[in-house]
């Protein structure tokens, strides 16, 4: 059969074949067009385009068999074409043309589609009564645009933009916004499943650190459907002078001052009032560290320059109960000078009395004192926290096998999955096992722990007092007065010498004394074990022991005791007495065995 317009004086090794289906060897090809796609930024090509349009024919009449039709001919049913050739991402071949040879989706180099193509755009087809057709197919692909054909990176496009905004005070705002495409196609025609996603590089395209001197306030991130797409969007705010401690995100606060009473600048009351919000890597309870730094930074000045200093009311509070790590600290204290200390220049004499110029005792106030932290010890701890990191403190993250391809053809409906969370454990809260009983473990079960050594020197001396030769001198005191200088004047004007005997050798005796809280246990007394390299021998009285009771109950028993142990030393030591060092404290065996003269405890 000779169907009209087929041509037939093309070369026949012309090879076409997509998903696996050669077209027939007479294909014509109707045209073969190749278009930059710009990326957003429009500087540079993310791909070709190219499109391929065909044309051919097929007939399938058999004069040996009638039967033979379009219809019933498996390998040429135009559903069966249609079905073949109309499938995204499936294999495309072509060879032997004036255009060059392509293998789409093969597994060489550089030659996969950039975007899930290859991508059929029409399959159209004309009838010749029932034996034959002529179809005509129009296809598209993208391949990268580089020279060598091979890409230098994994990225299709990355392209950013920069925002500047300056508030009222000066303060700078910087904007930092962008997207982020990788190439993708199908792994083969009929898997659903992705090979890749854009959500991997949040790490790569955003700063480690903001610019010196600002904060991270929020980072946005958005995640394209077909997962190729990261758009990202991170904001970083210029921060006053004064940084926040390192592990503190937040704080603000405010120092006040004002003079107690009306008319009178003597006597000043200070308000100092700090929010600290604190990164979940530690404890809350770390805000009071801070608070107590500050507070003696602001108060150092009125130190050195000889004020007193007088808290006078505290004040802690945890402000979000259920939110986040926080604490609010407030304390109310008062400063004055020692009248002496006051320049006469600084003085004004009235008749209620002598009030002082505020601009001296504001000079030493601590207002306005810098707090003394870095941006780089902040930054790093932000950084550290997660706070900073672009997956935050949850450390959520998109895998591919959490999408699938989904059509009418098939593909289970796919939903994020919680195994990408990526959670770490926060630091420093409290942990009650139920199975203690409720109590706290026993080496962090003691509220507070004194312990101290007392030293005395029993000197074996005798003192003798002679009689006297003549009346002992005796000056009744005169009348007391407030106002009266000087010290305590004996009132003996005269008595005969005391004789001073030495007898034997001192008694060195040494009083192991202290008392403990302790939640949920008893409390085991300390003893002394050894003393400058001597081994201490007990010599207790009724003033001496050790006591324990229970003195409240917070859900578990607070126990107390005190203790006293005295011992006497067989020699007379030639070192100095040293404080002991406390175990609730930090202190340890070790330590007391490496600092002379202690050595030992047994209890401890």
């Amino acid at each position: 059969m000779t169907i009209s317009g087929v041509r037939d004086d093309l070369p026949s090794d012309i090879v076409i074949s997509y998903n696996g289906y050669p077209l027939p060897t007479n294909v014509d090809i109707v045209g073969f067009q190749t278009k930059g796609v710009p990326d957003r930024a429009g500087r540079t090509f993310t791909g070709l385009r190219h499109t391929l349009s065909v044309k051919f024919w097929v007939n399938a009449f058999d004069a040996q068999d009638a039967a033979s039709t379009l219809e019933g001919n498996v390998s040429m049913n135009i559903a069966f074409l249609r079905g073949t050739l109309m499938k995204i991402g499936a294999q495309l071949i072509l060879q032997n043309t004036s255009f060059g040879a392509y293998t789409i989706n093969g597994a060489a180099a550089g030659s996969r589609d950039l975007q899930w193509g290859p991508i059929p755009e029409d399959f159209s087809w004309k009838p010749y009564n029932k034996y034959g057709a002529e179809i005509s197919w129009r296809v598209s692909w993208l391949m990268n645009a580089c020279d060598n054909l091979t890409p230098a990176t994994s990225f299709l496009e990355w392209n950013y933009g920069l925002t500047f905004s300056l508030d009222k005070l000066g303060y700078t705002t910087r904007t930092y916004k962008g997207t982020v495409t990788i190439p993708m196609t199908r792994k083969a025609v009929n898997d659903r499943t992705l090979a890749d996603q854009a959500d991997r590089l949040r790490e790569k395209v955003i700063p480690h650190d903001p610019p010196v001197g600002f904060r991270r306030d929020s980072q946005n991130f958005d995640l394209s459907d077909d997962k190729r797409t990261l758009s990202f969007t991170v904001v970083d705010q210029e921060m006053p002078p004064n940084m926040p401690p390192p592990g503190v995100i937040v704080a603000e606060g405010s120092h006040s001052m004002r003079n107690q009473k009306a008319k009178n600048f003597y006597v000043w009351q200070h308000s100092l009032r700090v929010k600290y919000e604190i990164s979940n890597d530690r404890q809350a309870s770390q805000a009071w560290e801070h608070f107590s730094k500050l507070y003696v930074q602001r108060t150092q000045a009125a130190r050195d320059n000889k004020m007193f200093v007088l808290p006078l009311e505290l004040h802690l509070s945890e402000p979000t109960l259920y939110g986040s790590n926080a604490a609010e600290i407030s304390l109310t204290y008062a400063v004055f000078p020692a009248k002496k200390d006051i320049p006469k220049a600084a003085q004004i004499r009235n008749k209620n009395g002598a009030n002082y110029i505020p601009n001296w005792i504001v000079a030493r106030s601590g207002l306005w004192t810098p707090t003394g932290d870095t941006w780089q010890a902040w930054s790093s701890s932000m950084w550290h926290a997660r706070v900073s990191q672009p997956r935050g403190y949850a450390g959520l993250a998109f895998a591919a096998n959490e999408d699938a391809i989904v059509d009418l053809c098939g593909g289970s409906v796919p939903v994020p999955q919680e195994t990408s969370r990526q959670l770490k454990p926060t630091k420093g809260k409290i942990n009650v096992k139920a199975d203690s009983g409720e109590r706290p473990d026993p080496a962090n079960s003691y509220l507070d722990y004194q312990l101290g050594l007392q030293l005395q020197v029993l000197d074996n001396t005798v003192v003798l007092q002679p009689l006297p030769t003549a009346t002992v001198g005796y000056a009744p005191p005169a009348a007391f007065s407030h106002s009266a200088v000087g010290g305590y004047l004996q009132p003996y004007t005269q008595a005969p010498n005391a004789i001073t005997q030495y007898r034997g050798a001192p008694r060195i005796v040494v009083t192991l004394w202290g008392r403990a809280v302790r939640a949920g246990y008893d409390i085991p007394p300390p003893q002394l074990a050894k003393l400058w390299g001597q081994t201490p021998l007990p010599v207790n009285d009724e003033t001496c022991g050790f006591r324990s009771w229970v003195s409240g109950n917070l859900l578990v028993p607070l126990v107390r005791a005190e203790w006293c142990f005295r011992y006497v030393l067989p020699a007379v030591p030639s070192q100095p007495l040293v404080a002991p060092p406390n175990p609730v404290y930090g202190g340890t065996l070790q330590e007391a065995v490496s600092n002379p003269p202690l050595e030992g405890f047994v209890g401890l």
